[in-house]
């Protein structure tokens, strides 16, 4: 039974098309928090032959060079735990923007909007790890080639 408070959803398609664009511009913002999230913890030093300073450079070389075994999975945890700290500050009226898009998307099962939001974010910050470009910190960089 639905609540009587609750509009009746609207045909998914005009869901997303009235709300894709928030849902880009917030899910950029968010993506932001998450990378600052993962800026701010020291690199565990299993690359060292990278000057890694953070976790974010660890992040984004192990989704750009491929899996480490153990490693990776610790990583990919670590990153959707600051996904998921960063969705927990949504505040509720967004939050419900999030549920109709995941509505929209057609996931109903539990709380809809923040395993959406979630699972939107690791992509986004997943797709930033992969577009970032690493070769300044390798050990073998030449800064003064670049000039």
């Amino acid at each position: 039974m639905t609540d009587p408070d609750t509009p009746p959803i609207a045909d998914p398609e005009v869901v997303v098309a009235l709300l894709g664009d928030w849902e880009r511009a917030r899910l950029r913002e968010l993506r932001r928090k998450v990378i600052h999230r993962l800026s701010r913890m020291p690199a565990s030093g299993m690359f060292s032959e990278y000057r890694y300073e953070s976790l974010w450079g660890e992040y984004a070389h192990d989704v750009q060079n491929g899996d480490h075994e153990d490693f990776s999975l610790m990583l990919h945890d670590m990153a959707e735990d600051a996904c998921e700290a960063v969705a927990e500050t949504v505040p509720p009226h967004e939050m419900r923007l999030f549920d109709r898009l995941a509505e929209a998307c057609g996931e109903t099962e539990g709380m809809a909007g923040i395993s959406y939001l979630v699972g939107r974010l690791k992509e986004e910050v997943s797709s930033a790890a992969a577009a970032r470009n690493l070769d300044r910190y390798a050990d073998d960089y030449r800064w003064y080639e670049n000039l």
